[in-house]
């Protein structure tokens, strides 16, 4: 499978987790099953402050808060599995974009201390939840969330991110 990461906003405290994230975001691709041999997944990462997090909640949720990780989707998609056409492929560079992803830098070092548990590992966490939403997967009823959380548990725990 090929895939091409755009990761941007990392500084200092956050450079460390470009190759992690990778990581856990192929582990999920893999694990799914998306395999477009001939096409490369293609998604944007944006690690950013709370007060555009906070904006972008606000402008495309009407939820004016800091949130950590939102997700959006350029595919429908239904719990991993991608529909697209051939009108969504970008056949100059070959490539099927999936979405952006925005994470909350300081929302990562805030909850990995509420929870006990490395930066590291949450930023993991969010990356990971934000793909799953990018894939069709949501949290709206019990059931999908312990289903969604329960795929990010065992992909975290494959790669050594447990709390």
């Amino acid at each position: 499978m090929k895939m091409r990461i755009d990761i941007e906003g990392l500084d200092e405290k956050t450079s460390q987790f470009s190759e992690p994230v990778t990581k856990v975001l192929e582990k999920i691709l893999t694990r799914h099953s998306i395999d477009k041999e001939d096409i490369t997944l293609s998604l944007f990462i944006e690690f950013t402050d709370d007060e555009y997090i906070r904006q972008i909640n606000k402008e495309q949720r009407n939820i004016d808060r800091i949130t950590d990780v939102l997700s959006f989707p350029a595919l429908n998609c239904e719990e991993g599995r991608i529909i697209y056409d051939k009108y969504d492929i970008d056949y100059e560079n070959k490539e099927l974009f999936l979405g952006d992803i925005l994470i909350a830098t300081s929302q990562i070092f805030a909850q990995a201390e509420s929870y006990n548990h490395s930066p590291l590992r949450e930023c993991m966490f969010l990356a990971s939840h934000g793909l799953l939403h990018l894939l069709g997967y949501d949290h709206e009823d019990e059931e999908s969330e312990k289903r969604m959380l329960r795929i990010q548990e065992e992909i975290l725990k494959e790669l050594n991110y447990e709390r």
